[in-house]
């Protein structure tokens, strides 16, 4: 390395004119046109030359932060950056130089983390594996000589090593000294028809598109050329990408054309080698600059995010071969101007603002609005001139943070994304492959697709293209680039001028109409930001296709059903029509219409004596009974709002809950209850005798609140729900209508009267003038109790939470009478997930039964949204949410309120006339969850459930709760999920997920199901559960229950499933079995290379720490003790101790080459496929 210079004002004076001159040349201006002061971002300098600017500096022993360089800008700015460097005195030898190697070209040298990455991703056993990096181009010529193409490129191939070079089969590459003259294969078709000429020519398309060239056999490219009727010649190219990137390809291409045009023309060579680049690499990693980078990754690393989560066609799990398609968009030249010039008065370089398009254009369609996308680096950092002209992957990966939540615009985000982008790049000394290791280690994901998935690469700043170098030969009209584990690698290029969008993407993961729109938004705001009014406005992104018109498709126009102005309004009017029809059954009493009205007119009259009227809080503190329905009138009909308050609550709740409403009467049944101090009225049997003379008067509204409902909050303090009588009146009018219930159907009142299901039970069945039958409070939950009541008297109406109904149908199956459920007319389920085996027996044993799936939060008034179950479709795995009620609307929004294209989960906020007035007494969580909307004006109610909108079904699936979200060793899970796919395991019925603490080893996902046969394993249902899921999405510990717990509402009491894991953990034994004298040595290896004992000869190796770095050491450490060398294929193959103590044996069948066999044979058939595919296309 140069020696640093000591005499700084020579430096500084030698330091401006070369400032001035790179500023010059790469800006195409003469020094004279821009002034020292300008900054030259704003007149368009790209970081990429910039790159190359700190690169040269630093050859010279200046070094410069990338980010300090790009925050000065100006020459004079720069020159400020160096003289700061140099007073801090850096050692010399900070950053290794690249010498030319005295190495011979044809020695093996290491593969860069990113073609190890892509030699790695040939193999299956990754998610998204089994496909070559790989590029493919079409070119037509109007005129070729065949001979004198091959020959050119056979000159430019003895020039250039790498255009030799393969990968052994151990993970090295070697370039080959000599190698066959290539030969061009030549299809003549011009003597065919169009048509047939057109098949011929897509045979060789389809053996090309997605080529797995074998890495260990030269040439890693394939070139064919096609001579078509009249004349034309189409060149196919087909290469892998593990000895090219962009750069080089035009270096490759320029050559070869070259060469072709003047065959006298000598092929320009280098004293520098690829070999050199990569031994830079090695020795960079013992420099103070990597220690450096090593320390930033790992703190950025505590709190990093994963790739963003769009919705997928299908599970990766489930794609086999990764199948890409590609989607081009331009942007006119006159019109990609205007966004450049719009970008460099904001200080912004293109590559950032393109990188903030194609990330906030993700958030769109993304779960979370912060995430990482991985971006290529085409790094040749402290490379000579001499070294820019080498062929080679030269290319560096690095993870970019994008937090769109943080930004309310695109100007924000995109100066938020460059300033990102610029403290990062000062710590590109660690490779993103690295930091991606990293990343999956700690998300415990290490046979998983990249972190993110999703990749950006911007060309831009090259002086023109690669699509432009094969242009001198003719036209380009067939594209494609294919990489090992991603779902979507993005390019930014230009032609011609052209902005060029490429998005090379899987599609088994996205259907070619989602990916249409994602492009047609991505134009329409590039577009868009031409003009300097878009820049500064969230107008922008809330400018999808989608905005509200799928909301407004989404909800139910307004019905004007609703004819009374009091929840108890249709009672009254049933007691009108019917006085003598029985209303309430409860033991052994059986009260008419009339005996009820009566006797709530009563206590009623009683209540207004003692001050109660409108505005005022009654409490209803009793057990289940018909004096409950008896309370809730009379206060109603007085103008208050009743408060049910469970007697079960313990003393503490009680008066917390009474604190909240401030109310000073209590309605009891019981005299010897504790009233908590305040004025109470015991209802006794003696008021269904009384006939009052008068009725209470009721100066209420429909816009008065008819009952506070308290739920459990968050900060363990109950959060009284208000809602108002239209509210209530609206939903229960609606579900009595649309579900056609009339007076000869009969409830049982399974539900407390403090949860709402039993404002429909009651005020929804009084309402249509049909009976409400009360299980005795001692025999409340049993269910031959419930049994014995829907026999004896008729009833027709189920309305609970999914739990409740299983008990019962598990009772019937006990007692072989299933049958029975043929007596019901109407199944009402709510409050919970619905197990599918659940709603199989009902329409099984009760196929005449109108089974409705109900949901909606407390707060918007009982239920918002209704699907009815007909037929369960194979493939569910849960009942579809439905679509909105009469009067309500359901909007799926993303962090910004902004709505959510089709398909794309989000957030449900509820609007209409369902939701409630907010929290009794509690002004900032009410202004927190009942909002109004920025854009819309309409007020909200937040539900932090999830779900999507299914536009081709017409329904929302319900996703669990934002909530309901855990996170597992970093990776976030629905437990939904879970539960859901456990249920649909043919022998099991029931099942619940959790997250529990084990004590020192961390938290672990626990199972709990109830089988239907004692011969189901644990192991059995997590190998089932296996083949649908992760592997870090498997319950660790499956616990099977004969009955969940229950809590009082009647949903899964998780809690108390707590103590049966506490229980089962305690039992199960901390031994292992003794390891063999091989799995002892594996054990040793991996304690030493993984830094902490392994003592499990059952452990897999990339669950105890491991990961595809770690994996290529491991392969080498286990060589040096075995009989065969162990490549790092064959370690992701056999992952366990077992396993690799059997390959020290020699004994393991399981070995690369067999695989290796195998998977040529899918990619001929995955070629052969393709091929039948596009000739159907």
């Amino acid at each position: 390395m140069r020696n640093k210079m000591t005499n700084q004002t020579e430096l500084h004076s030698w330091s401006q004119n070369r400032l001035i001159g790179f500023a010059a040349e790469v800006l195409e201006a003469e020094p004279d046109e821009f002034s020292t002061t300008e900054n030259l971002i704003e007149l368009g300098l790209s970081s990429l030359t910039l790159m190359r600017l700190c690169s040269q500096l630093e050859q010279d022993g200046i070094h410069v932060s990338f980010s300090a360089m790009a925050e000065a800008g100006s020459i004079e700015g720069w020159q400020k950056v160096i003289e700061a460097s140099l007073e801090k005195a850096y050692e010399t030898e900070q950053v290794p130089t690249v010498v030319p190697s005295t190495k011979t070209t044809t020695d093996t040298f290491p593969l860069t983390h990113v073609q190890r990455a892509y030699w790695l991703g040939r193999n299956p056993h990754f998610e998204l594996g089994g496909v070559a990096a790989h590029g493919y181009l079409e070119i037509e010529a109007e005129s070729i000589s065949p001979e004198p193409l091959q020959d050119a490129l056979n000159r430019v191939i003895t020039a250039n090593p790498m255009l030799r070079a393969i990968i052994t089969e151990d993970g090295e590459q070697k370039v080959l000294e000599q190698v066959d003259a290539y030969q061009i294969p030549l299809h003549d078709h011009t003597h065919l028809d169009d048509a047939t000429a057109h098949e011929k020519r897509e045979d060789i398309r389809a053996d090309l598109w997605q080529q797995v060239l074998p890495a260990d056999r030269w040439p890693l490219f394939e070139i064919q050329l096609n001579r078509m009727p009249q004349n034309r010649w189409v060149i196919h190219i087909s290469f892998d990408i593990l000895v090219f990137d962009l750069w080089s390809l035009e270096i490759w291409v320029d050559q070869w054309w070259n060469a072709y045009k003047d065959p006298t023309a000598p092929i320009p060579t280098t004293q520098s080698q690829f070999s050199d680049h990569v031994e830079h690499l090695v020795a960079l990693r013992e420099s103070p600059k990597y220690q450096a980078a090593e320390a930033y990754w790992e703190e950025r690393l505590k709190n990093f995010p994963v790739g963003p989560e769009l919705p997928l066609l299908a599970s990766p799990a489930e794609f086999g071969i990764p199948q890409f398609e590609r989607k081009q968009i331009r942007l006119q030249k006159e019109t990609w101007l205007k966004v450049q010039e719009q970008a460099n008065k904001r200080g912004l370089t293109a590559s950032a603002l393109l990188m903030a398009v194609y990330g906030r254009l993700l958030a769109v369609w993304a779960t979370q609005p912060h995430f990482c996308l991985v971006t290529t680096l085409f790094s040749r950092d402290h490379a000579s001139e001499d070294m820019l002209s080498v062929i080679g992957d030269f290319t560096s990966l690095m993870l970019l943070e994008i937090d769109c939540a943080a930004a309310s615009n695109m100007s924000e985000l995109a100066k938020g994304v460059q300033s990102q982008l610029w403290r990062d790049l000062d710590h590109r000394a660690l490779s993103g492959v690295e930091v991606l290791a990293k990343l999956a280690a700690r998300e415990n994901t290490p046979g998983r697709a990249l972190e993110s998935p999703f990749v950006f690469t911007s060309a831009l700043g090259t002086g023109r293209s690669y699509l432009d170098a094969f242009g001198q030969f003719g036209k380009v009209v067939d594209a494609a680039v294919q990489t090992p584990q991603l779902l979507v690698d993005h390019q930014a290029l230009e032609e011609n001028g052209d902005l060029v969008l490429n998005w090379d993407y899987v599609s088994q993961a996205f259907s070619e109409d989602q990916v249409a729109s994602m492009t047609q938004v991505q134009l329409s705001w590039l577009t868009a930001l031409a003009e300097s009014d878009a820049w500064e406005t969230s107008e922008l992104f809330a400018s999808t296709a989608s905005k509200w018109q799928r909301i407004e498709q989404n909800s139910t126009d307004w019905q004007p059903t609703v004819q009374h102005q009091y929840l108890h309004g249709p009672f009254i009017e049933s007691a009108t029509r019917t006085p003598d029809a029985i209303a309430v059954i409860n033991e052994d009493v059986s009260i008419s219409y009339q005996a009820l009205d009566r006797a709530s007119d009563a206590l009623g009259l009683q209540l207004q004596e003692m001050g109660a009227k409108s505005g005022d809080f009654i409490v209803v503190h009793m057990p289940k009974g018909w004096q409950q329905i008896v309370a809730v009138l009379a206060i109603l009909k007085t103008g208050a709002t009743y408060v049910p308050v469970d007697p079960k609550l313990p003393p503490q709740r009680v008066s917390e809950i009474l604190k909240q409403t401030t109310a000073q009467t209590m309605l009891v049944a019981d005299t010897n209850i504790d009233t908590h101090g305040l004025e109470s009225i015991t209802v006794t049997k003696s008021m269904l005798e009384l006939k009052p003379s008068a009725k209470p008067v009721n100066s209420a509204t429909s816009e008065d609140l008819a009952y506070v409902l308290f739920t459990s909050g968050s900060t363990g303090t109950p959060k009284g729900v208000m809602i108002e009588h239209r509210s209530a009146l609206n939903t229960v009018t609606d579900v009595c209508e649309r579900n056609q219930l009339r007076s000869l159907d009969r409830c049982l009142m399974v539900s407390s009267l403090s949860f709402d299901l039993s404002v429909y039970d009651v005020f929804g069945i009084l309402g249509v003038g049909g009976a409400v039958v009360i299980p005795t409070n001692e025999r409340a939950t049993d269910p031959e109790h419930w049994h014995e009541l829907i026999v004896q008297k008729e009833v027709t109406v189920w309305n609970s939470v999914p739990a409740l109904l299983q008990l019962y149908v598990d009772f019937l199956k006990g007692k072989n009478t299933l049958n029975n459920l043929t007596s019901l007319s109407h199944v009402f389920l709510s409050g919970d997930r619905i197990p599918l085996e659940l709603c199989r027996s009902v329409k099984t044993h009760a196929p005449q039964c109108n089974l409705v799936s109900m949901g909606g939060p407390t707060e918007t008034s009982i239920w918002c949204v209704e699907h009815v179950v007909k037929d369960i479709d194979p493939a569910w795995t849960s009942i579809p949410y439905g679509v909105p009620l009469s009067n309500h609307q359901i909007h799926i929004l993303d962090h910004a309120l902004n709505p959510r294209p089709d398909g794309v989960p989000g957030e449900m906020y509820i609007s209409g006339l369902g939701v409630g007035r907010g929290y009794c007494n509690d002004k900032e969580k009410t202004d927190a969850t009942f909002i109004t909307h920025p854009i819309s004006g309409e007020r909200l109610y937040r539900s932090g459930d999830w779900g999507r909108w299914d536009k081709e079904k017409g329904w929302i699936e319900f996703l669990g709760r934002s909530d309901g979200q855990v996170k597992l060793n970093g990776l976030r899970l629905e437990l939904g999920e879970v539960e859901t796919l456990m249920t649909r395991h043919s022998e099991v019925d029931m099942a619940c997920a959790l997250v529990v603490s084990d004590g020192s080893k961390g938290d672990r996902l626990v199972g709990f199901a109830r089988r239907q046969t004692p011969s189901l394993t644990e192991a059995d249902l997590q190998n089932w559960l296996s083949s649908h899921l992760l592997p870090s999405f498997v319950p660790g510990v499956i616990l099977f229950l004969d009955e969940f717990p229950l809590n009082p509402n009647g949903k899964i009491d998780r809690k108390s499933l707590l103590i049966h894991v506490q229980k089962d953990l305690g039992k199960r034994s901390q031994n292992h079995r003794a390891a063999g004298e091989e799995e002892q040595k594996v054990m040793a290896i991996w304690s030493e290379l993984l830094g902490h004992d392994v003592d499990d000869p059952e452990s897999n190796f990339f669950s105890v720490g491991g990961n595809s770095l770690l994996a290529t050491r491991l392969s080498t450490m286990l060589s040096e003790v075995s009989p065969t060398p162990v490549s790092t294929i064959t370690v992701f193959e056999c992952p366990t101790v077992s396993q690799q103590s059997r390959l020290l044996l020699g004994n393991d069948t399981d070995t690369p080459a067999r695989s290796a066999k195998n998977n040529a044979s899918s990619r001929r058939e995955r070629q052969q496929k393709l091929r039948r595919l596009r000739k159907s296309n």
